[in-house]
C-alpha cells in the first residue's frame, strides 16, 4: 500500500463512496486492495487492462472515483509515467 496509500486513503475517506456497497462489491474492493501497488495504480488509470476476475463494479468505482481527482491521479501517474521500464 506505500505508493497507492496517498489514492486509496482519499477514496477510502470520501465516504459517499462506500453507501451503497453490498458485499459482493466490498469482496471485490478487498480482492483490489490486496494486489501489488503499482499494479493497481496501472488498473485504476486504464494503462494495464484489468483481468477478467477484477474488472468489477468495484474497480469501476475508483476508476471514476480518480478520473475526477486530477490531483491525485495526474500527479501519482505522471511521475509513474517516467520510470524506466523493467
Amino acid at each position: 500500500w506505500m505508493e497507492a496509500a496517498e489514492f486509496l486513503n482519499a477514496f477510502a475517506e470520501a465516504s459517499n463512496h462506500f453507501a451503497g456497497m453490498g458485499v459482493q462489491e466490498l469482496q471485490a474492493l478487498d480482492r483490489l486492495f490486496r494486489c501489488d501497488d503499482m499494479f493497481l495504480m496501472r488498473l485504476v488509470s486504464g494503462k494495464t487492462v484489468a483481468p477478467e476476475e477484477l474488472d468489477t463494479p468495484a474497480l469501476q468505482r475508483l476508476k471514476l472515483f480518480f478520473s475526477e481527482r486530477e490531483d491525485t491521479v495526474g500527479g501519482l501517474f505522471a511521475a509513474d509515467d517516467n520510470r524506466p521500464s523493467m
